[in-house]
């Protein structure tokens, strides 16, 4: 096996860093990180606040755990993701696509009345990666 790259990687691999990235890829990696810098902001605030109001906060914790142990895991991946896309690196899309999934699955088997809206944000969010996957590598 050979470790060198196949002239035509070379060529795909010089025109993608010599070209910028389009606004949309900008577009949607600033989305990842807006949302992971709003949710840490969240976070902290939640967590600050928590001393003045003890037990509903503990009630919360103790009704949905997952919810928050999730959560700081929640913020890294948002960034993480936005990162990846930011760089365009194609596992920042299939992270896009794979949450997205999850999200509808989700809300589908929970019979919740908001699944519809789900739907469409979910639909809006995939055709947003259909639009830059080629731009990914």
């Amino acid at each position: 096996m050979s470790s060198t790259r196949a002239p035509l990687g070379r060529y795909a691999e010089y025109v993608r860093s010599a070209t910028p990235a389009s606004r949309r890829v900008g577009f949607i990696a600033g989305y990842y990180r807006l949302t992971a810098t709003v949710s840490g902001i969240g976070l902290a605030t939640t967590l600050a606040l928590a001393p003045t109001h003890w037990s509903s906060f503990w009630a919360a914790v103790v009704a949905h755990p997952l919810a928050f142990a999730s959560w700081p895991f929640n913020v890294a991946t948002c960034w993480w993701t936005g990162e990846l896309i930011g760089r365009r690196q194609r596992l920042g899309a299939w992270v896009v696509v794979s949450s997205i999934g999850l999200g509808v699955v989700s809300q589908l088997a929970a019979h919740r009345a908001g699944a519809s809206a789900t739907l469409v944000a979910a639909g809006l969010g995939l055709a947003a990666i259909a639009s830059i996957w080629r731009e990914l590598e």
